[in-house]
């Protein structure tokens, strides 16, 4: 069941932002750049179940980590905004997850994501093209940048200070009502503190904090004193902390105030927050509802939730979270295999095992009518005594009853086979599609890497790792071997059962 709610603006309250109802957002990042959507990487983010998900844990928000701009940093393939194709990829996909979010009722943080810095061309046309879309959405706020700067709040110069502010005026101007959220400093403090988040917020001259807040992150701290003392003069939001704390990436946050998780620290204090490090279902039942959840409720600091057991699903969510988020899953989605194409290997097979074991069935009748030199036993069968009635030639004789079981037997058996052919050309189609996508993703990765790499490595290594990927379609095949002939065995298997089950 989706939780009630006003579709009104986020609002500040106490200096903290919160939803149109009052309450502090929580929420988690989802995840949307080029390179992610080629790999399957970013798959849950237009899976409605996986919003579902988050709304029974408790979460009442997204983080819509905009990814392309740090890939783009990093020398890593990306949607380039100032090309027509990668633009309508971006916003095709950008427009999915934002309507989806919205749908359930989910308030959205759209965030442009780079880490320590940024490019201000690109930048002011990453909200010269998203502000104005979403301007008018309720539900959606924009982050301006993450981390503009590498570390702590001593990095913003005046140069910093001034391009922030242009980008504040920018999309302002484009986005009048939307909440704005500045700053995403990595660390609140330096570490001497003699300079902090305030120190910063109070350049920002050109803001109306009436509509912006100061956001922030949780690296580096033990002591929540920093986060009080922002708080009390600026509107504040947490936009990104590791969850948990000892399973995080590059920059662990420590336990706060000797509180293990920041989500306890953040809910003391009545800050709203957003977690890092659980995108994508395994990831999500793993860190979040397998650790954080549980020590939320544990320690007795458990936000209100429209909520079931979580603890009791988490084993089967986390198998559902294997097949989702594993490489394999990643290596399907990049051979586009959709489950029509499964289900239609699953009911080739399954007619032809058993049409394989209804030959087999008319065979036992077959043996005993030429064993006893009558086929009058089978007027007892269900069914007979009507086929007599419609046709009664097809069994009026000895003759007349073995011909037509045996005909029946051979008609079943030219269409078992016309379905396993029918099999097998799926089969080799599906085997020349996946081939083919495959090989587009691996040249497409291929011809991303630069002269310094070729140089580096062996030619010849490299044609038998692009090869590869016949050994994934032999596998796939393979499977499919299985499958069919697991089906035939059971479908003996009940036919050993029809004729003795002891």
């Amino acid at each position: 069941m989706r939780p009630q709610h006003n579709a009104g603006r986020v609002r500040i309250d106490n200096n903290n932002v919160v939803s149109s109802d009052g309450a502090p957002l929580r929420g988690a990042p989802i995840w949307v750049y080029g390179w992610g959507k080629q790999i399957g990487q970013t798959a849950y983010a237009t899976d409605p179940s996986y919003y579902q998900r988050l709304i029974k844990a408790g979460l009442n928000a997204i983080r819509l980590v905009c990814f392309d701009p740090w890939q783009r940093s990093n020398g890593y393939p990306h949607w380039d905004l100032t090309v027509e194709h990668d633009r309508v990829g971006f916003f095709d996909e950008l427009d999915r997850v934002v309507a989806i979010a919205i749908e359930h009722g989910l308030n959205v943080i759209n965030n442009y994501h780079n880490s320590g810095e940024f490019d201000l061309p690109e930048l002011r046309l990453f909200w010269q093209l998203v502000a104005p879309r979403y301007a008018d959405q309720p539900l959606v706020c924009y982050e301006l940048v993450n981390e503009p700067v590498a570390w702590s709040p001593a990095e913003f110069t005046p140069s910093v200070i001034n391009d922030m502010q242009i980008i504040y005026q920018l999309v302002r101007q484009l986005a009048p009502a939307t909440h704005l959220i500045l700053l995403s400093l990595a660390r609140i403090a330096t570490v001497s503190g003699d300079r902090t988040a305030i120190d910063v917020a109070n350049q920002m001259t050109e803001v109306d904090w009436s509509n912006a807040s100061v956001g922030f992150h949780l690296y580096g701290i033990s002591s929540s004193s920093a986060i009080i003392e922002l708080k009390a003069q600026f509107p504040v939001i947490n936009t990104e902390m590791d969850l948990p704390c000892d399973s995080g990436g590059e920059h662990n946050s420590t336990p706060i105030d000797g509180e293990r998780y920041g989500v306890q620290t953040m809910e003391r204090l009545a800050i709203s927050w957003c977690g890092w490090n659980i995108d994508g279902v395994r990831k999500f039942e793993r860190y979040f509802v397998g650790d954080v959840l549980q020590d939320a409720r544990e320690k007795g600091y458990l936000w209100d939730m429209p909520l079931t057991d979580a603890s009791s699903n988490r084993k089967i969510s986390a198998i559902a979270g294997f097949f989702t988020d594993c490489p394999v899953g990643q290596v399907v989605d990049i051979m586009r295999m959709k489950r029509t194409h499964i289900a239609a290997f699953i009911l080739l097979s399954l007619i032809a095992a058993v049409l394989d074991g209804l030959m087999l069935t008319l065979l036992i009748p077959i043996s005993f009518g030429l064993a006893a030199g009558s086929f009058s036993f089978m007027n007892d069968w269900p069914g007979v005594g009507w086929l007599n009635q419609q046709w009664p030639m097809l069994l009026a004789s000895y003759t007349s009853a073995f011909l037509t079981l045996a005909t029946v037997t051979f008609l079943i058996g030219v269409i078992k086979n016309v379905v396993v052919y029918a099999l097998h050309l799926l089969t080799a189609h599906f085997y020349g599609y996946y081939s083919t996508q495959l090989a587009s993703f691996l040249f497409g990765r291929y011809l991303t890497f630069g002269k310094a790499y070729f140089d580096r490595h062996n030619p010849g290594e490299l044609s038998v790792l692009i090869d590869y990927h016949h050994q994934l379609l032999n596998l796939f095949q393979g499977l499919l071997r299985v499958l069919t002939e697991s089906l035939t065995l059971f479908a003996y298997l009940a036919v050993m059962l029809l004729i003795s089950w002891r």
